[in-house]
């Protein structure tokens, strides 16, 4: 079964309020009215950055592992350790993404597997500025790995 986040930034926009204290009935109100709204895992977090000092980061990430490339994936991290000088292996299949409607899309993405992590990297459909998520957790998860 494909494994879908969304990564939410949490100092953009709307998100600010995530960095507040978790404790108030506030927070746990728009929490609760959020994950009503979106009928994926969601993750607060910090670990998205963008290539520009000035570039844009979307409010929101989705991103899908799809079950087609989990031996592929599997295959990447002994590849990583198994070779002398290989540091990463990059993919541009086998995962789906989404981004919130205010960036506009994108055109251009992969996906980056290191030895203990893993990035998303897009770009912006009318913009040569990128991002990238770190998607570390939900690919270990997927393809079975704790480290």
């Amino acid at each position: 079964m494909p494994n879908t986040r969304r990564y939410l930034y949490m100092h953009k926009g709307d998100n600010e309020w995530l960095s507040g204290d978790p404790t108030g009935e506030e927070w746990n109100n728009a929490w609760e009215e959020l994950k009503a709204k979106c009928p994926h895992q969601i993750e607060i977090t910090e670990d998205m950055y963008a290539s520009a000092e000035y570039c844009e980061v979307p409010e929101w990430v989705d991103v899908t592992i799809e079950d087609e490339g989990m031996l592929a994936f599997k295959m990447a991290r002994g590849v990583i350790g198994g070779i002398a000088g290989a540091t990463s292996v990059v993919f541009n299949r086998h995962y789906d993404l989404n981004v919130s409607q205010e960036w506009g899309g994108w055109d251009y993405n992969r996906l980056e597997v290191f030895d203990g992590s893993a990035y998303l990297t897009f770009r912006g459909k009318h913009s040569s500025d990128e991002v990238e998520v770190n998607i570390t957790e939900q690919f270990n998860q997927a393809i079975g790995e704790v480290i």
